[in-house]
């Protein structure tokens, strides 16, 4: 059931703009700095506001799943340093033109055990936030063209309240293709990622450990161990105008043969995402600054 939550909101649009969807959206229609080359002169800051929906599981390899309607209430920020843009948030350590190092977050949204029924008597999962480097490399890029390597490694923390605790870490690496056209009177940027999934005994443990107080007739004790994670897909198609931002984006991901495999919190051996977002840009600063793709 499609149902309206303002309340998670925010929660869904750091995970849009995070690397967990890796949504990247096209540049505007400004001129670009110089010939050949992707950087051109943006708003140091902006701010968008829109709508969007998403359908999503629980957590990865839940039989059940949600959707929301949510307001997007979107800030762009291009610093020196601290990047809050269409690649997400970030912190820019290193960038050349063929290598990007920078430090990136991503947000998996809490659960509540009584929403789904494979958790239910089990205690609720709290929203977890990754955070750690990220290098990227530019593997070929001609015409509208462009093939990226991405390596990341993000530390995990459950977050309740003021309450933070360690859950491990993750990494993903992964190639992706974009590509550019014209359609609509918009530019457009078509992107397709494929990637593998690894995370440590604690992360896995978080999402698909049974305790011996949770056992029931159809759930055992499992305790998950480090590793394999499972196969990661995602496509996206994004427009950007000086006056819009349109993102469309689905994320198919694949457990088969995941080191978590044979718990019984895993009631799928795949799951798949979709969603959207549309908002308009309607304050933004006077300064601009050299953006790069």
């Amino acid at each position: 059931m499609l149902k309206l939550a303002s309340k998670t909101s925010g929660t869904f649009l750091l995970l849009l703009i995070g690397s967990y969807f890796s949504v990247y959206a096209q540049e505007s229609n400004q001129a670009k700095v110089n010939a050949g080359d992707t950087a051109q002169q943006l708003p140091k800051w902006e701010l968008a506001l829109g709508a969007g929906a998403v359908s999503l599981p629980f957590y990865p390899g839940s039989a059940s799943s949600r959707a929301f309607v949510f307001p997007a209430v979107i800030p762009l920020y291009r610093g020196k340093y601290l990047k809050l843009d269409d690649d997400g948030l970030r912190g820019e350590l290193y960038d050349s033109d063929r290598f990007d190092l920078d430090f990136s977050v991503d947000f998996n949204i809490a659960v509540d055990s009584d929403d789904v029924e494979e958790r239910l008597g089990m205690p609720d999962l709290n929203n977890v936030v990754q955070v750690g480097p990220s290098l990227e490399w530019v593997l070929k890029k001609y015409d509208n063209d462009e093939w990226l390597f991405k390596l990341g490694l993000r530390a995990a923390f459950a977050v309740d309240g003021v309450d933070i605790n360690d859950t491990g870490f993750t990494t993903n690496p992964q190639i992706t293709w974009y590509r550019g056209f014209d359609a609509w009177q918009r530019d457009w940027r078509f992107g397709v990622t494929g990637g593998l999934l690894f995370g440590s005994e604690k992360y896995h443990d978080f999402y698909y450990q049974v305790d011996p107080e949770f056992i029931t007739a159809e759930r055992r004790q499992f305790d998950a161990g480090a590793g394999f994670s499972g196969f990661r897909g995602i496509a996206t198609l994004v427009s950007r105008s000086p006056t819009s931002w349109i993102a469309f984006f689905a994320r198919y991901e694949n457990y088969s043969g995941a080191s978590y495999e044979d718990s019984d919190l895993l009631r799928a051996s795949d799951g798949f995402t979709v969603g959207f977002v549309y908002s308009r840009f309607l304050f933004r600063s006077k300064t601009l600054v050299n953006a790069k793709r």
